[in-house]
């Protein structure tokens, strides 16, 4: 028991001298990205809420949007078990922002099983690698109860808000058709301090 505590002990030393050094790097900046939750659920398609309550069976699509180039990070978990589903370097297209999509496009829906009832999905954009992220995921020792101890302080530190200057909007560059095309165009704007942290929550009703 003492062994597991000093090793607690040591992951949090550790992980605040990181994100002191994040902060330091980052300069307080600010960050935005468009971000929104697609949910097909049978024949109707709905832009998902923070709380949102989803049956077995739905089908899910991540869309983000960032203003300017960073490094984009989803993690899903049920508060049992946590992975890093992807991370990404997003650099802008020179003819405007193109979105980023979870699944990738040509993949299907992310699909709701049915054996959590609680799934969580937290996006993350920082305009500076956090390797710690990558560290902890990429450790035998990754645990739902380590990456919350990382969720909760970049979640201080960002202060997430709903953009509130509308009048400083940008552009979604490409070709989007069909449903996609609707759905982009009614992406909100959030912003966060140092790093831009969007979690969504999902009570499952089988």
């Amino acid at each position: 028991m003492r062994r597991s505590s000093c090793r607690v002990s040591v992951f949090v030393l550790g992980l605040l001298a990181a994100l002191t050094m994040t902060v330091l790097t980052a300069e307080a900046a600010q960050v935005r990205a468009k971000i929104g939750i697609r949910i097909q659920s049978g024949a109707d398609v709905v832009p998902a809420k923070t709380h949102h309550r989803v049956r077995t069976g739905d089908q899910l699509r991540l869309y983000i949007v960032p203003e300017t180039q960073t490094y984009t990070y989803v993690i899903h978990t049920d508060h049992e078990q946590v992975q890093l589903l992807h991370r990404e370097r997003y650099v802008p297209d020179l003819k405007g922002h193109q979105p980023f999509r979870f699944p990738p496009e040509r993949h299907r829906e992310y699909a709701i099983d049915g054996r959590s009832r609680l799934e969580e999905f937290i996006i993350i954009c920082s305009p500076i690698e956090l390797v710690y992220i990558t560290n902890l995921f990429e450790s035998p020792q990754a645990s739902y109860e380590r990456w919350k101890l990382i969720e909760d302080k970049l979640v201080e530190q960002s202060r997430i808000q709903l953009s509130e200057t509308p009048d400083k909007p940008f552009a979604i560059a490409g070709n989007v058709r069909g449903s996609d095309e609707t759905f982009l165009q009614h992406l909100q704007i959030f912003s966060g301090q140092e790093f831009l942290v969007k979690k969504y929550e999902f009570q499952v009703k089988k």
